[in-house]
């Protein structure tokens, strides 16, 4: 895992708690360039817990490389906007990725 993803999740609760009614669900994030990796979040009573690997038949796939999703985590990105200019790919369930973003609270 690179320093700054480990650095980032971290800082945010582990587990976390997601707005509204959700069902249980799973998420993939695929980061790929340099320092890029494979990490799932489990959703279950509406709280996301986040682990490196992969995960078969996730609800939800993130696709980014590596420098665009360190750019949000620093705030220099705004991933609304790197979804809208293809700097983010999603494939399944886009409202929990809105669910995601304000959970995690990104600076």
């Amino acid at each position: 895992m690179s320093e700054e993803i480990n650095t980032f999740l971290k800082s945010i609760a582990n587990p976390f708690q997601l707005e509204g009614d959700n069902p249980d669900s799973t998420v993939l994030f695929n980061l790929t360039g340099e320092n890029g990796g494979i990490y799932h979040a489990v959703i279950k009573d509406n709280v996301a817990t986040i682990s490196e690997g992969t995960i078969e038949n996730p609800t939800l796939t993130l696709t980014a490389d590596y420098a665009n999703v360190k750019k949000m985590l620093a705030g220099e990105e705004n991933p609304v906007a790197a979804f809208m200019t293809g700097k983010i790919k999603l494939q399944g369930d886009y409202m929990l990725a809105l669910k995601l973003v304000k959970a995690i609270k990104l600076p």
